[in-house]
């Protein structure tokens, strides 16, 4: 998302009378409204909520009518000549042709650009040429733009669409190829609905898909054309989860775990495919690409974070063993013969789920069931569980048992080797045949790297 700074009016959208001068800004630490002056006189020590506020903007990259949602006041100044300023921080804002209404709004397309969707696309209409002539070299530059393709996407259409950006000057030319998601029709949004779950849904496709963290660049709606036959564009803003310090200048199929052309030559609606699996294993999801995107810094966090997501991930790929089952109905039952009710309470919470009791058991067993990929990174599954449990066990309690918990290099690449297998496993969920998943496995470079240490 672009970051600006445009000054205009603002006014509470119940109140278009009491207009203040003020700028906003947007940019890593998220929506800050500075304004000169106050929408209420006086000065109070309780800090304001404000629903909804409009404002009219001349230098904004999105258009020139603001509304703010969700915001609150930080701070507030009055000096001695009574001269009042305040500062308010807003969740998101929605900026284009036009005000949000204070009721829904209908919208026909929603259309999403991701950091690394058109490297994942990899079509492109761009074509160079040069050759010598008898003046010397001809340089020649074309652009074709690629067809559109659509796919069914929850009841309606997800459109990938292309597009190209040139430039031409005295002693320049530049071309600069792009691709987003179109999503239609969208329907009746109030402005609370505006963040929407197919924005992160397919933001964790991509970041799964490319191997690579990807960042929201522009979020999009466009209403329904109007007596002009035009129809009004708004862009939404917010702080994201997740931004790029540094897009990668380039990143290339190995780099990545599939490609969309990976997904289509097995015939995958991948979209729909990755919203069913990602509604299947939502917290699952929300865990993984939670720490994908805040990547813990400390190795052991890292390795906790990935048993805690392999974890989530497995309880609902088989039922609960019939002896998981019953351990548990004893742990309880135990616990009910020797502590109170009120004990209980306290230790409820430190009883394991069925997925924790059989977390080992399934690491072992899809370690196994995928042996022949799996078996490449380590040579004794049994020893791996063990060295991987006895470490989780020593994060836990510090206290070290009778083989040493993993340390250094082993306790990262004993992470990797973990999320590797969750890699498997998920593509084979998404529906990709297993002579497709070895090719795709043994294509990637960080498995590569993997294989040798």
């Amino acid at each position: 998302m672009r970051h600006f700074e445009a000054s205009g009016l603002w006014y509470p959208s119940n109140d278009p009378s009491n207009a203040v001068g003020g700028t906003l800004k947007f940019d890593r630490q998220g929506l800050r409204l500075s304004l000169l002056g106050a929408f209420r006189e006086g000065w109070s020590s309780e800090l304001e909520d404000y629903p909804v506020i409009q404002g009219v903007v001349g230098n904004s990259p999105y258009g020139s009518f603001v509304t703010l949602v969700d915001s609150f006041m930080t701070s507030q100044k009055i000096n001695m000549v009574r001269v009042t300023s305040a500062e308010i921080r807003s969740h998101f804002a929605v900026l284009g042709d036009f005000h949000l209404p204070n009721g829904p709004v209908r919208f026909e397309k929603l259309t999403l650009s991701y950091s690394y969707l058109k490297e994942w696309v990899g079509r492109g209409g761009l074509e160079f040429d040069h050759k010598r002539t008898g003046d010397g070299l001809r340089f020649v530059a074309a652009y074709t733009k690629p067809k559109n393709v659509v796919f069914l996407f929850e009841g309606g259409t997800l459109t990938l669409g292309f597009n190209c950006k040139s430039s031409v000057s005295t002693h320049q030319s530049l071309f600069a190829e792009d691709a987003a998601i179109i999503i239609e029709p969208v329907g009746n949004l109030t402005a609370e609905a505006l963040v929407p779950n197919h924005v992160r849904t397919i933001q964790d496709l991509l970041t799964f898909a490319t191997d690579t963290p990807n960042a929201v660049e522009e979020i999009s709606f466009l209403g329904e054309k109007d007596e002009r036959g035009l129809e009004p564009k708004a862009s939404l803003v917010y702080e994201p989860i997740f931004s790029l310090e540094d897009k990668r200048k380039s990143l290339h199929a190995s780099d990545m775990l599939f490609t969309y052309a990976d997904s289509q030559d097995i015939g995958l609606n991948i979209f729909q495919g990755w919203l069913d699996f990602s509604r299947k294993h939502r917290v699952f999801c929300d865990v993984h690409f939670g720490y994908t995107y805040s990547e813990p810094r400390y190795a052991d966090d890292r390795l906790s974070k990935a048993l805690a997501a392999f974890t989530l991930l497995c309880s609902n790929l088989a039922p609960r063993l019939d002896k998981t089952i019953d351990f548990l109905v004893d742990v309880r039952s135990a616990m009910k013969a020797r502590f109170s009710e009120e004990e209980r309470v306290f230790i409820e919470c430190l009883i394991p789920t069925g997925p924790e009791v059989e977390m080992p058991i399934l690491l072992l067993k899809l370690m196994g069931e995928n042996s022949e990929l799996m078996g490449q990174l380590i040579e004794d599954f049994h020893a791996f569980v063990l060295s991987v449990i006895d470490t989780l066990d020593f994060f836990e309690r510090r206290v070290e048992g009778p083989r040493p918990p993993l340390q250094g290099g082993d306790l990262h690449y004993a992470a990797e080797k973990i999320k590797m297998l969750m890699k498997i496993i998920v593509l084979r969920e998404l529906g990709f045949n297993e002579d497709a998943v070895k090719m795709l496995i043994e294509r990637n470079k960080l498995f590569s790297h993997l294989k040798t240490v």
